[in-house]
């Protein structure tokens, strides 16, 4: 008797601190962590291999059965880097040639800017003249107390 393929029933993607996407989005990671990322394929006949991807390249293809008609893949990236940030993620689970692979996918999010400029905008000289000169300080150089006449702003990149 032969047997008919069947895709999946489901695949989820998920991180083992915040567990799934939210609007598709992973995240926000701080740079240097340590993460765990899991896919986790339910049903299928046969039962699917289950591979990360990124940037059209596979990451890790090996796979563990994780209980009854549960196939797990764990990708764990010791050191995120900033590279990853906006990046797509996907776990794909394929268990025949005749069915397309389920595909799931999340945009990986990075806290922190990859740098920070802060300026000041004097409104009113000590002689009580508007000054619209700007100044440009490297992060920390002067702090800028409430109510002392500067306007701060932080634009990151």
């Amino acid at each position: 008797m032969p047997i008919f393929p069947e895709p999946p029933k489901s695949v989820v993607l998920k991180d083992q601190k915040q567990g799934v996407p939210k609007d598709g989005q992973l995240g926000p990671y701080q740079e240097g962590v340590m993460i765990v990322f899991t896919c986790l394929a339910r049903g299928g006949v046969p039962l699917p291999n289950v591979t990360w991807w990124r940037r059209g390249k596979p990451l890790d293809v090996s796979w563990e059965l994780s209980g009854p008609g549960l196939v797990m893949n764990d990708l764990v990236v010791s050191r995120l880097t900033r590279d990853w940030h906006d990046d797509t993620l996907s776990c794909t689970a394929t268990n025949s040639p005749r069915l397309p692979p389920v595909i799931v996918n999340a945009t990986i999010l990075m806290h922190r800017p990859t740098s920070v400029t802060v300026w000041e905008e004097d409104h009113q000289s000590p002689t009580g003249q508007n000054n619209t000169n700007t100044h440009q300080h490297p992060t920390g150089r002067r702090h800028v107390r409430e109510r002392d006449g500067m306007l701060a702003g932080c634009r990151g990149g």
